[in-house]
């Protein structure tokens, strides 16, 4: 083949020249019910990698990678690629990055599947954060997808339980609970106050139903500590120290049942490195004269740009151990302790 037919032929994974047809034209994808099912997925979780979006759909992952590749390109542009990607380690090595884009919107809202009231997990300006958001809490569903005996609660779900407050549901922001918080820190001797809206970063909570002759229910928050600091000399700026008194406010009070209507409520936190986990459950024994807290499990995770783990389906988050502070690791995917 000569060089410059070979030159022609190749297609950079970064391109976003439209994939032509034999009369040279862009392709028109016609859609499938497998692509449906991708929008759908994406409408829920703001960024997933194709080998995740495999785990959920199944199929051919080849030929998945390129019906996603011909998704995004022009004039079909149902899918996006986000740029910020190209910025991490080995990036031209590992699993596009995808999310949906304004057409693919479009059509799950003409087919009544998505309204303009739900949210996608995961924010548009951190990225590496999201996509640990994205990476635990759909790896989670897999791992739940798997086992018959467990069903997933979404936050939407939670909301029209006939249990959800109709106060909080008519409220602005019914994914936050209003705390407030006080602390003195030793090295300035100066005791600092703060009231605000938690908001986790799974947007409000998600539960657990287990099966049973009588039926069970475990309901989570979600944090993913990506670069937060441990601690500050202040509770104005973000520290695990200032979501840790937060969430101590929380289970005090109950908030959990007096704002969302749930029973309980458990606190999810996910971090990069061994030491970082370490870390924040020395805090926890600090803050509490040893005594731990039940309800804060620690896991660590892959995260984008890590040149020693590959992130990658983690199923295993559902029913492999969390750690907890002063307290045995507890399993998520049964109700016993």
């Amino acid at each position: 083949m000569p060089l410059l037919e070979a030159k022609r032929r190749y297609s950079s994974r970064w391109s976003n020249a439209p994939i032509l047809d034999g009369q040279g034209r862009g392709k028109v994808v016609q859609l499938m019910p497998r692509d449906i099912e991708i929008f759908k997925l994406l409408s829920r979780y703001r960024y997933l990698r194709a080998d995740f979006i495999h785990a959920f759909i199944g199929g051919n992952l080849s030929g998945l990678i390129a019906r996603l590749n011909q998704l995004q390109r022009p004039p079909n542009r149902y899918l996006h690629r986000p740029e910020a990607q190209r910025h991490y380690a080995s990036a031209n090595y590992r699993y596009l990055i995808y999310e949906l884009g304004a057409p693919g919107e479009q059509v799950l809202h003409e087919m009544g599947h998505r309204s303009p009231e739900a949210v996608r997990i995961g924010d548009e300006k951190q990225f590496a954060h999201s996509m640990m958001i994205n990476d635990t809490l759909s790896s989670i569903e897999l791992g739940v997808r798997g086992d018959p005996s467990v069903g997933l609660i979404s936050w939407q779900e939670i909301i029209e339980r006939q249990t959800f407050p109709q106060a909080t549901r008519s409220a602005l922001h019914p994914h936050t609970l209003p705390v407030a918080i006080s602390y003195r820190f030793l090295k300035s001797g100066e005791t600092h106050q703060a009231r605000f809206n938690y908001t986790a970063d799974c947007y409000g909570a998600f539960g657990l139903a287990y099966a049973g002759d009588r039926p069970s229910y475990r309901f989570f928050s979600h944090e993913s500590e990506h670069k937060n600091v441990l601690e500050r000399g202040n509770l104005e700026q973000t520290s695990f120290l200032k979501k840790f008194l937060a969430i101590r406010h929380i289970q005090h009070h109950a908030l959990y049942r007096a704002h969302w209507g749930l029973p309980n409520l458990y606190h999810l936190f996910v971090a990069p490195t061994r030491e970082r986990i370490e870390s924040m459950k020395a805090l926890i024994l600090r803050e509490t004269g040893g005594a731990g807290d039940q309800h804060i499990l620690f896991r660590d995770i892959p995260v984008l740009g890590d040149v020693h783990r590959r992130s990658r389906p983690m199923p295993e988050l559902f029913n492999e151990l969390w750690e907890r502070a002063g307290f045995a690791p507890l399993r998520i995917d049964t109700a016993k302790s």
